[in-house]
């Protein structure tokens, strides 16, 4: 079997890590931690299986058991895990500062361009959990062991590893450190630790995302609040959008809060809408999402068609095109459909779906109207939207394409057809 360079990662007490060029036979490998229930639910709680809690910066590691072993090698074999949940392995844990530190150099090195795909995910892995580790020990410590240590073509690197894991805990101490290494790093690298300062603020509470979300200004809007199991139980949602201008970046954080209580959901929602003259109407299709996953198509079609008449008028045709917004299924779509009381509302909403460019989804509302007239009007209302924006060439030929098929699917008939595709290439719009 090949060789390659391998770093023991616990050594006996007293001896100093090297790398040594090891065979891969004849380790024996201990247990990655459990995945099943139990393990969950202690990783969830921040606890590797089997081992006490974590006490936080400074902690004492004096009951660790050296174990030789350990090997680099056997960290890239059980990386999937410590890449999935980001969380202190057991081993780390029994490790000194010093051999941690060394722990994050090889697995740098082991994430080389050059290196293979999964060699430099697991590789990645193991930097992030050894970092996790070091910070937890050391504390600030940390960064300026690799500020002033760690050579100058591998710095950033593990700045960046590091700062991951500080985001999380301490965003304040995270900007300090980025904004000290913007100018020779740059900006992106500078606010690449964002979302790990969003999702450690998120599991603290509404209050804190929200001091945090300030703290780092324009740099949050661009993070999406899709991971649904950062946010506690008692998690006040109502007060993280109520007190945040309409964003874009919240339409998961509403549909999961619309799923969990749909009536609070709605109450918040039309607080913004009111306070915001319209603006966080796009808001209207999130809640849809998250009651269509608990209640089914017609009941979550019902309720939220019933509220629509509570939508501030300024924000009204928003509400309708935000359903647009996320794919979504026929059923969904032609529920909707025969739930608008008013036909009006079912044209428009029918329109906006093909208007969004998914074939599926505009045909799905389109039959869902059952009459040709009404058809003809949601394809003219989707052809005088899509007219304002044609292009000629390869982006025109694809709309063309789109109403061509549409109509065809729905066997319009030809003088219709003849008053859509005119309107398409930009004829006024026939008065009826």
């Amino acid at each position: 079997m090949k060789s390659r360079p391998l770093v023991l990662s616990a050594a006996v007490a007293g001896c100093l890590v090297g790398f040594l060029a090891v065979g891969l036979t004849g380790f024996r490998y201990q247990e990655a931690p459990a995945v099943g229930k139990e393990g969950r639910e202690n990783t969830r709680a921040g606890v590797a299986t089997g081992e006490p809690p974590s006490s936080g910066v400074g902690k004492s590691r004096e009951s660790r058991v050296p174990d030789k072993r350990r090997t680099f090698a056997a960290f890239l074999k059980d990386a999937p895990v410590l890449f999935e949940r980001n969380k202190p392995y057991k081993d780390l844990e029994r490790m000194d500062a010093g051999q941690l530190k060394s722990v994050i150099l090889e697995a740098l090195s082991q994430n080389s361009s050059t290196a293979a795909m999964a060699d430099r995910q697991a590789a990645s892995g193991v930097m992030s959990a050894a970092a996790r580790e070091l910070y937890e020990r050391e504390g600030e410590k940390a960064l300026e062991w690799a500020a002033a240590e760690v050579p100058a073509e591998q710095r950033s690197s593990v700045l960046s590893t590091l700062l991951t894991s500080v985001a999380k805990d301490s965003p304040d101490l995270m900007k300090a450190w980025a904004d000290r290494y913007r100018g020779e790093y740059g900006d992106e690298w500078a606010t690449g630790f964002i979302p790990a300062a969003v999702e450690g603020a998120a599991a603290r509470g509404a209050g804190e995302l929200l001091r945090v979300r300030e703290l780092l200004a324009n740099g949050v809007r661009a993070v999406s609040l899709a991971r649904l199991d950062i946010y506690p139980d008692d998690f006040d949602f109502h007060l993280l959008i109520t007190k945040s201008r309409p964003d874009f970046g919240f339409q998961d954080t509403v549909a999961y809060w619309a799923a969990r209580d749909k009536e609070a959901a709605w109450n918040g929602v039309r607080e913004v809408m009111t306070a915001n003259e319209g603006d966080g109407a796009t808001y209207f299709g999130a809640m849809f999402r998250g009651v269509l996953a608990m209640e089914g198509d017609e009941k979550a079609a019902a309720w939220l068609v019933g509220k629509l008449g509570e939508v501030p008028e300024a924000g009204r045709e928003r509400a309708l095109q935000s359903l647009g917004i996320y794919p979504l299924g026929s059923d969904a779509i032609s529920a909707l459909v025969r739930a608008f009381p008013d036909t009006a509302d079912r044209v428009s909403y029918a329109s906006f779906q093909l208007s969004s460019f998914r074939p599926g989804s505009g045909v799905a509302a389109l039959r869902a109207l059952d009459s040709p007239q009404l058809q003809a009007e949601a394809l003219t209302a989707a052809a005088t939207r899509a007219a304002a924006h044609f292009r000629p060439g390869p982006q025109g030929e694809q709309t063309r394409a789109l109403f061509n098929s549409t109509m065809d699917q729905l066997q319009l008939d030809p003088q219709a057809r003849e008053k859509v595709m005119a309107v398409l290439a930009g004829s006024p719009r026939p008065q009826e």
